[in-house]
């Protein structure tokens, strides 16, 4: 798992997790995007990115289970998602 800030805009964090196949399915991809939303809070960032292929399903429903306002756009063929952390602290364990 991989936070990194984007340099033209300083509130704005990217975020890359990659789970070894024969893992995926057991939320580990949950549990390193909670503990990387919380590291994003605390360096102060105010949105995560993270860009996925659109069939990509698993890590779309990883990004829905944070329960924070989130956009969707397509770039380049793939999906991009932002995910909205002003109140992640507040209302996630």
């Amino acid at each position: 798992a991989e936070l990194v800030r984007e340099g033209q805009q300083p509130a704005l964090g990217e975020v890359a997790i990659v789970v070894q196949d024969n893992l995926q399915g057991a939320g580990i991809g949950t549990v390193l995007l909670r503990c990387l939303a919380h590291m994003a809070l605390a360096a102060g960032f105010l949105t995560l990115q993270a860009y996925m292929l659109p069939e990509n399903r698993a890590m779309q429903e990883v990004v829905r289970k944070l329960g924070m306002p989130y956009t969707t756009a397509y770039q380049a063929g793939d999906l991009e998602m932002r995910v909205q952390l002003a109140t992640f602290g507040a209302t996630a364990p």
